[in-house]
């Protein structure tokens, strides 16, 4: 099969399309037959060696959608030819954690996330768990499903069952015009929570309020005392895209007794946190890694109604994913997600 193999850390040029062996299905496992997959920052930290478990050579990619065509021994015959979507993670798969459908909080394993412990998605096949399958709606297109759990289902994760923020507050979103902050406000918007974006990029005003943002902040560094200037000083949370320095301006923006949900670290390296601004204002810092199963479902389900509309922003074939990946470097990738077109799996759909 064809794959884009990341052989060596380093820029985009280090991405190899390459012939390899299609994977094997073992047991408790199923073979996809990918028709999207998509491409994140995350996908460019792993490319450039930010995460020190994973291990070269290694195909990335942890956006998918396609159609189940081989099952292991022990799977239920009735998802063969199902067109399916995926959990980010893979658990033990017997744990509670695992077995209510959040493998990402594996108690018995460190979970393993595709494209980066485990082989992912830049490729025309994946084998993976049964566990971690989701079925796709009857007319989703699939590369809105590729993508759904990466945006619109870690939002979800981080707004509801994280941040428990609910209609009445007011919630700022760091990095706002990223895959995952865009969506982010979209989830708010949908809710009916009011919300704040946080950019760098003032061209990227409109195009944030038309995702829902009742407010925007455009500032390189000391967002805070924007937001202050602003009179935006009731934040009752913050979801932080970015990681870095972010984190000490989250802390000096929100009110007292807010809540700061740590979504993303695109910034890399480490924060500085004064404990006397966790004391005063008797702030919480939540992390929220990614969505669970009915999370998933739920998403997906109101993108096929039309109430959640992923954005994406160029589609590209599995040849030029070193292209997305220098697009997306240098910011001229647009707002919302790459996708990668792979192969044609679905009843019309791509």
């Amino acid at each position: 099969m064809k794959a884009v193999v990341t052989p060596a850390f380093g820029p985009p040029d280090v991405l190899e399309l390459r012939d390899v062996p299609r994977p094997e299905v073992p047991s408790s496992h199923v073979l996809i037959q990918i028709g999207f997959s998509g491409v994140c920052r995350h996908d460019l930290l792993t490319r450039a060696g930010a995460f020190p478990a994973v291990k070269l050579p290694r195909i990335q990619g942890h956006q998918i959608s396609g159609r189940v065509v081989e099952l292991g021994l022990g799977v239920d015959q009735g998802l063969l030819g199902q067109l399916v979507t995926t959990m980010l993670h893979v658990g033990c798969g017997h744990c509670a954690s695992c077995r209510s459908g959040d493998q990402s909080r594996c108690t018995e394993q460190m979970p393993l996330f595709l494209g980066d412990e485990l082989d992912g998605s830049y490729a025309e096949y994946i084998s993976v768990p049964a566990g971690i399958v989701v079925p796709i709606p009857d007319g989703l297109d699939l590369a809105s499903a590729a993508m759904a759990n990466c945006t619109f289902g870690t939002a979800w994760h981080a707004i509801v069952a994280r941040g428990r923020f609910r209609s009445g507050d007011i919630v700022a979103v760091t990095g706002a015009t990223g895959g995952v902050g865009l969506h982010t406000l979209k989830v708010l918007h949908h809710l009916g929570i009011e919300s704040v974006a946080v950019t760098s990029r003032s061209s990227a005003e409109a195009m944030l309020r038309d995702a829902g943002a009742d407010h925007v902040i455009v500032a390189t560094e000391s967002w805070a005392a924007v937001a202050r200037r602003q009179g935006l000083q009731r934040l009752s949370g913050v979801i932080d895209c970015v990681g870095g320095s972010s984190i000490e301006q989250a802390l000096r923006a929100i009110r007292a007794g807010g809540t700061i949900v740590q979504l993303g670290n695109v910034a890399g390296g480490k924060a500085e946190i004064s404990p006397a601004l966790l004391l005063l204002k008797e702030t919480q810092i939540i992390g929220s890694k990614s969505a669970t199963r009915s999370e998933l479902e739920c998403v997906l389900t109101l993108m096929r109604e039309g109430s959640l509309a992923l954005e994406i922003s160029e589609e590209v074939p599995l040849s030029r994913v070193a292209t997305a990946h220098e697009q997306l470097e240098a910011g001229l990738a647009g707002f919302g997600r790459i996708a990668i077109r792979i192969a044609e799996v679905g009843d019309g759909n791509i």
